[in-house]
């Protein structure tokens, strides 16, 4: 979908879109081992030849290597997800991306379900259900399966240590958090929410 030419695209404020989560606990009750559902942030998805100039228009960074990422404040991130090809996360306090004009590329809005898992079993509880090694750098983004599903995952800084954020068709949504949900459970664990991982505006966790 490419955005009219007589307004922002913009990226909305968080709403309370999530895919079967609980009230998280209050800030300051984080639990040892945490679920949190970051799918009311905004996102976009940029395919075909201009993309990386439609991104410097709005001061945003486009990574040229497939499988990086550059980071923002609140949550938000620019992953390059392929040869001209870039999924747009923004941050919770982000709010317009000003429309430059001229040609542009294919610009379209996504809706993925968008987990954190973090917290002391986190590892753990990762690796048995993803079908690669939990990653370590915060700077790569990569595809892979988690409990039968097709998801993008990438590793961030938590609140409190390592923590992996992963994302993907939001038809899948209720499922990977139901179960997740239950194996943090299992381990003693409960959920988060956005302000607990991000909870100054400007600060890149």
């Amino acid at each position: 979908m490419t955005a009219p030419r007589s307004a922002p695209t913009r990226l909305a404020s968080p709403a309370s879109r999530h895919f079967g989560m609980p009230t998280p606990a209050a800030r300051g009750e984080l639990p040892e081992t945490w679920l949190a559902d970051l799918s009311c942030l905004p996102r976009l998805l940029l395919r075909g030849p201009g993309g990386a100039e439609w991104l410097h228009a709005r001061g945003l960074a486009a990574p040229a290597v497939p499988g990086t990422v550059t980071e923002r404040a609140g949550g938000g991130f620019t992953a390059c997800a392929g040869e001209d090809e870039w999924l747009v996360v923004g941050g919770r306090d982000e709010t317009a991306f000003q429309h430059p004009g001229g040609d542009e590329p294919p610009v379209f809005t996504r809706s993925d379900f968008d987990l954190v898992l973090g917290g002391r079993a986190a590892a753990a509880i990762l690796a048995e259900f993803c079908e690669i090694p939990a990653p370590t750098d915060p700077l790569r983004f990569t595809f892979t399966r988690m409990a039968g599903v097709n998801v993008w995952l990438r590793a961030m800084r938590g609140p409190d240590g390592p923590a992996w954020r992963v994302g993907g068709d939001p038809g899948y949504g209720e499922y990977l958090s139901t179960t997740l949900r239950a194996r943090v459970e299992v381990a003693h664990g409960g959920t988060a929410g956005l302000d607990d991982l991000f909870p100054n505006p400007g600060e890149v966790p």
